[in-house]
């Protein structure tokens, strides 16, 4: 339609992000620059309620409705198209950079209306021109009497056409239809083909058979394949198991034969046996009984490897002769692990990995309170100085006392609109569902401080869209002095300068945001502020 124009485009936040799905109010101008400048000029602008933003930021609007596009807008080329969020009445800041509006359409309407015109004046003087001439009137009538003798003619051409080329069409088809009948009756050739299709691909054909075959041996397919690859890997196996019991049965020979020969010496010599006994358990051999071992173990090469049943030791002394030319790096990784006693790890240098770690009670029955140096009573260190993370509690935190960062304050996590940064005066918006720059001297909406070094954060952890707000402490805070210089001490509020504070002398109640900790003579800078502290 004249004077509209469609118009698409994507909003996005301040940090070029797609805007969150929803409905938004937008206001749209039509600028002679391509960026914002003193020589900007507005040469159209609309605001629309309402506007649905899909995922990821699209929109889609028609402009025009209430101011419509002249022609002369775009008299000098290309124009310019803005577009900003109106939020509660003000105006957030140009994110998108302005697109380019060349205003063909209004053109193109503007020269259709010209053209309209002047078809307008061609056909009111054909109509005098006809009104006026006989011979216009004559050409009329004999185009009217044509038309007669064609309609004339169609019809005749109708009649002759139904009752000859039709006629013989249907007896063409009727003697094709007899033809076919004489082939497709009982036991006819089209029978006998449709029978041998029937047994070839039916229900019970051969085609059918041969699938179902097929079916079965691709189901046996895998465990064919698993009993081949089972029968290779074990090939080998099989001819050392055989090898096995050949050593083992000469070894039993021998045995057999040691046996007897003990025996013999047994009866021989009594005495002397009993002696090399006592001798052996007192050179502290392992000597076993059933599956009880007593004396020493002495493992030179090869370890211990438990396959099952896990190892009980009620007393264990590890010692390793000369470790640093055998250990460089030793280390212990437990998946988890139960002391009845103490658990020492004697070296910065080792490092004990357990997967699971739980208190127990003195019974060992159910799990209890985890106790960390409680003799020694010294410090429990989570992390290092490069460390981003820290230790996640759930439940209370209990303690005598607590030390944080000697600056940031207490903060509170809030959700923002704008783009801040650390040092900004924020306040409560309208809805008091988000925190905004202050703009306006002594503003009592006023809450706290952007920071992005807490001292102690409340509200869960920082995410997108949530800014750090200190509330109290020692925070650093932009100030504007233009007005008049800050000396330290001074109480602080609000500033009409985007985000900055102020000195007061006689602040109302409610509006300081605290008092400042270093002077600052003139223009704007960044000073410790103690908030709260009015």
């Amino acid at each position: 339609m004249q004077g509209l124009l469609e118009f698409q485009g994507r909003l996005t936040r301040s940090d070029k992000r797609p805007a969150n799905p929803g409905s938004y109010c937008l206001q749209f101008q039509l600028h002679g620059q391509p960026r914002a400048s003193k020589r900007d000029k507005v040469h159209w602008e609309e605001v629309i309620e309402n506007v649905e933003v899909s995922p990821g930021g699209f929109f889609r609007v028609v402009l025009g409705r209430s101011h419509a596009f002249e022609e002369s807008m775009f008299g000098r080329g290309i124009r310019w198209m803005s577009v900003r969020v109106v939020r509660s009445g003000t105006l957030d800041d140009e994110h998108l950079p302005r697109a380019p509006i060349a205003g063909a359409e209004a053109r193109l309407y503007g020269g259709l209306s010209r053209v309209q015109t002047s078809i307008d004046g061609l056909s009111a003087r054909m109509d005098g021109l006809i009104e006026g001439s006989p011979q216009i009137a004559e050409f009329d009538k004999r185009l009217g009497q044509a038309g007669e003798t064609l309609a004339n003619v169609h019809s005749r051409l109708a009649l002759l056409e139904s009752g000859t080329e039709i006629a013989a069409i249907i007896r063409r088809v009727e003697g094709l239809m007899g033809r076919l009948d004489e082939v497709d009756r009982d036991d006819g050739r089209l029978d006998r083909i449709e029978d041998e299709l029937h047994e070839l691909v039916g229900p019970d054909g051969d085609v059918v058979d041969l699938n179902e075959r097929m079916d079965r041996l691709e189901g046996r397919a895998p465990e064919l394949i698993a009993s081949l690859k089972k029968r290779e890997r074990n090939a080998p196996e099989y001819a050392r198991v055989d090898e096995l019991k050949r050593h083992l049965e000469a070894a039993r020979l021998q045995i057999s034969s040691l046996s007897d020969r003990v025996e013999e010496l047994t009866k021989a010599a009594p005495k002397k046996a009993t002696n090399a006994a006592t001798d052996t358990g007192t050179a502290a051999m392992v000597k076993r009984s059933g599956d009880v071992m007593t004396g020493g173990l002495v493992i030179n090469r090869g370890g211990l490897e438990v396959l099952s049943g896990g190892v009980n030791c009620r007393g264990a002394t590890v010692t390793s002769l000369e470790a640093s030319n055998v250990i460089k790096a030793p280390k212990a990784i437990i998946d988890s692990v139960e002391l009845r006693g103490d658990l020492t790890v004697d070296s910065a240098s080792r490092s004990l990995q357990v997967r699971a770690v739980e208190g127990r009670q003195a019974s060992a029955r159910r799990d209890g309170a985890l106790h960390l140096n409680s003799r020694g009573g010294a410090e429990v260190v989570i992390g290092n100085d490069a460390a981003s993370k820290g230790a996640t509690v759930h439940g209370t935190v209990r303690s005598d006392g607590l030390v944080a960062q000697p600056t940031g304050g207490m903060a509170q996590l809030f959700h923002a609109t704008g783009d801040l940064s650390p040092g900004d005066v924020v306040r409560v918006n309208d809805s008091g569902e988000r925190v905004v720059r202050v703009r306006k001297v002594a503003d009592s909406r006023v809450m706290g401080v952007i920071t992005d070094q807490p001292g102690v954060l409340l509200g869960g952890v920082p995410r997108t869209g949530l800014v750090v707000v200190a509330v109290t402490g020692v925070v650093q805070t932009r100030v504007d002095a233009s007005d008049s210089p800050i000396k330290a001490g001074d109480l602080l509020v609000a500033s009409r300068t985007s985000g900055h504070a102020r000195c007061a002398s006689d602040p109302e109640p409610g509006t300081v945001l605290g008092k400042a900790l270093a002077p600052l003579g003139k223009g704007k800078g960044i000073i410790p502020v103690l908030l709260g502290g009015g």
